[in-house]
């Protein structure tokens, strides 16, 4: 909350997607998830962006995946990609998904399921005020029984990298 929500101005720098994601994965020990695999696939090229904020995006949707899996089996993917326009970044589960009524409130500030097993349920604001800074949105995709993928999607006009 303190990097994100303290100040609304962007401290971009010239960042490698690549390192961003493996950064945000190396921040995990999955000792503490031993049934679940935490993995990447990015996409590698450069772009402008706040990193410290987005790493906080990315580590509490990848949080709230490893947490969907309550000690059970599962797979975390965090991938990044381009297009002409944009720069996406996601975080996609095998776990349970949700509802839509879940779907609908998640983005509600407070907003848990977790109950009283931990979470304030700020996460997901989180994700969403960082894809608005950096002018982009958030995705959110999943069914219930068929996992969950969060997007963010952040305009390559940030970039330097214009190809």
């Amino acid at each position: 909350i303190v990097t994100v929500g303290a100040s609304d101005a962007l401290n971009l720098e010239r960042t490698l997607s690549s390192d961003i994601c493996e950064t945000v994965k190396s921040e995990f020990d999955l000792s503490m998830f031993p049934n679940a695999t935490l993995e990447t696939e990015a996409e590698t090229f450069y772009l402008r962006c706040d990193r410290i904020k987005l790493e906080r995006a990315l580590r509490n949707a990848v949080e709230n995946s490893l947490k969907s899996f309550e000690g059970g089996e599962g797979r975390v993917l965090i991938k990044t990609w381009k297009d002409e326009k944009n720069a996406y970044f996601s975080v996609k589960d095998d776990g349970p998904g949700m509802s839509e009524e879940v779907k609908k409130k998640m983005l509600d500030p407070f907003f848990t399921t977790r109950g009283k097993r931990g979470g304030f349920g700020l996460g997901a604001t989180i994700m969403r005020k960082v894809a608005e800074l950096h002018r982009g949105k958030l995705i959110i995709n999943g069914k219930k029984g068929e996992g969950t993928e969060i997007v963010l999607v952040l305009p390559l006009d940030l970039s330097d990298d214009k190809k």
